[in-house]
């Protein structure tokens, strides 16, 4: 059987609930003998096309303003702090 699951993040970005289920399931489908693919959504610019335990995994690009990301910003002093950005909140870390 070919199964397609499509969902925000996957292996490696992997952030909780429902993203891990989808890998479980995945991998599960994939050990019973069918050909499974993933696609997942991306922060990035350029199509990923990677495979992990087997599964193939499509990683597409969005534009998405509520997709976390984090930056560098340098102070005044020029020291770097990095910032949790969703949207446009900020979270120092």
């Amino acid at each position: 059987m070919k199964i397609l699951y499509v969902v925000n993040t996957y292996y490696p970005d992997v952030n909780g609930g429902a993203p891990r289920s989808v890998q479980m399931l995945a991998e599960a489908m994939k050990e019973d003998g069918n050909e499974v693919v993933v696609v997942r959504l991306s922060p990035n610019r350029n199509i990923e096309i990677y495979e992990y335990q087997g599964v193939k995994v499509y990683s597409m690009p969005v534009r998405n303003l509520y997709f976390p990301r984090e930056e560098v910003i340098p102070d005044k002093s020029g020291r770097d702090h990095t910032l949790l950005t969703v949207g446009n909140f900020f979270v120092s870390a």
